[in-house]
């Protein structure tokens, strides 16, 4: 047991998760046996994505670094588009609500959000009382007609295929009953990136789901259970956090209003200087960027977010061509 879990998280923690549990476990019916190797996958998915082997989520965190290898992110701010209130944790809008949905432009930095977090996740930093943190991408995803289906318990772990697929059937089923568990208890949090990609969104998903849930060894498609999920009629009763370019659509239409509504806020110019200030040591040169951002920014914050891996290589540019910005 002590080789199987992370160093940060000892053989004392794993105990106190397993007194925890022992009242739920006998509520349930379920064998210990069952719970331990749950809690052990668990902790190896959660160690995959702290040590950089989780496919979809690292190949989305890379994307952060642009500049020298050098991971470029700042935390950013969501704004309540009913009530009009900012927050800066996102702890907030997950806990606060089922489900949230986070609203931006293309290139608004949505992705990096959800990416970051569920890597602070792993590693302890953020979300502390989730037991389990999904992360279900949107892009690239069996949601056409000629792609093939997986079962539910294993394509709900997607990026993690290559562990899932060497589980046995009742291994899989086991661990999909684990979380729903988890979620009964406000323990499992699941995070959906890019809606749009997903096509057109249908009430007749929200069908297919209620059907597939009965029997999670059926095949599906992602669409189907990211739709599932926000619906409340796969894994109920988990945190819900989703990002897309037109979510208010989706919450009135599919969700009938009951998810809670955020857009991600713009960068500020405070912001953008922070950034400058990560890629760049030199003041005089800070200050060229700067410069030559003032004409970028009227583009957009998604623009900004997009192109600002090439600004210092340009800045550089001008500075050994002799040119002042």
């Amino acid at each position: 047991a002590g080789l199987m879990l992370d160093n940060e998280r000892s053989l004392k923690a794993f105990t106190d998760d397993l007194v925890e549990n022992l009242k739920q476990i006998t509520k349930m019916n379920r064998p210990l046996k069952d719970f331990i190797m749950n809690t052990f996958k668990i902790n190896a998915y959660r160690n995959a994505i702290k040590n950089k082997r989780h496919s979809k989520i690292q190949e989305k965190v890379e994307r952060l670094k642009r500049f020298n290898n050098q991971e470029i992110y700042l935390d950013r701010k969501f704004l309540n588009s009913s009530t009009g209130r900012k927050s800066g944790d996102i702890q907030e809008l997950v806990m606060e609500e089922q489900t949230s949905l986070v609203q931006g432009c293309a290139g608004a930095g949505k992705t990096s959000v959800l990416s970051k977090t569920i890597e602070n996740w792993s590693k302890g930093k953020a979300l502390q009382n989730i037991k389990c943190c999904l992360f279900l991408g949107g892009a690239d995803k069996t949601d056409r007609d000629d792609d093939p289906k997986v079962q539910l318990f294993r394509l709900i772990w997607d990026g993690y295929q290559s562990k899932v697929s060497r589980w046995t059937h009742d291994e899989a089923n086991s661990i999909f009953h684990y979380l729903q568990d988890l979620a009964d208890r406000e323990k499992l949090a699941i995070m959906i990136d890019g809606l749009d990609e997903l096509g057109t969104i249908s009430k007749k998903e929200i069908q297919n789901a209620s059907r597939v849930v009965f029997n999670p060894s059926s095949e599906t498609d992602m669409k189907t259970i990211c739709v599932g999920i926000l619906s409340r009629e796969i894994l109920p009763g988990a945190r819900v956090i989703a990002t897309g370019r037109n979510t208010v659509s989706i919450n009135s239409e599919i969700l009938k209003n009951k998810a809670l509504h955020f857009d991600l806020m713009d960068l500020t110019t405070k912001d953008h200087k922070e950034i400058v200030e990560m890629i760049e040591d030199d003041p005089k040169e800070q200050n060229i960027i700067l410069k030559a951002l003032n004409t970028v920014v009227e583009k957009g914050n998604g623009y900004f977010l997009r192109h600002k891996g090439s600004f210092d290589d340009t800045t550089h540019n001008s500075l050994n061509n002799g040119e002042k910005g």
